[in-house]
């Protein structure tokens, strides 16, 4: 397991860009873990767009505020593991109404939410965060003890699962 995180008592986080690049792009191989627990946030105006690659398991973390919001371009799964325990870490409160298309694309990836506190949820991915499914489709898994809800438009060629992470 290796583990991206601020230094206590610090403000600090990852972004990414220069020129008309603002991917954070992270590979994590085979069996092996990333935990971010740093915040991942935009480039200034520039929104930063996280991509995932690899077979391995990515947890994002990171404290998030409406003033300190998370990054706003999107997350790219293409294979592997992205694990959250609420949806704050996938990026930016986007206003309703304001569809952004492809802010979740997943191309053989699994978006798995867990619920750490016990007590039986719901969480819902919001009408403004499209989802968009390549070749390789995509899949989502939840604690059993929760309830989870997509509200945004599915676009692609591949397929979607729903499942459970027990």
């Amino acid at each position: 397991t290796h583990v991206i995180q601020q230094t206590s008592g610090t403000t600090g986080y990852l972004s990414a860009g220069s020129g008309n690049n603002y991917e954070l792009d992270f590979w994590v191989e085979n069996t092996r873990r990333l935990n971010v627990i740093s915040p991942i946030r935009d480039n200034g105006a520039n929104a930063v767009k996280v991509v995932k690659s690899g077979p391995g398991k990515m947890i994002l973390g990171g404290a998030y505020t409406v003033s300190a919001p998370a990054f706003s371009g999107g997350l790219v799964i293409n294979e592997g593991i992205v694990e959250v325990s609420t949806f704050s870490p996938l990026g930016r409160n986007l206003l309703a109404g304001n569809l952004v298309q492809d802010y979740l694309t997943m191309n053989g990836g699994l978006l798995q939410v867990q619920n750490k506190s016990g007590v039986e949820k719901t969480v819902a991915f919001e009408s403004q965060y499209g989802i968009t499914l390549g070749k390789a489709g995509g899949r989502f898994a939840t604690d059993p003890n929760m309830t989870f809800l997509i509200k945004s438009k599915i676009t692609g060629e591949g397929g979607l699962t729903m499942g459970d992470t027990g």
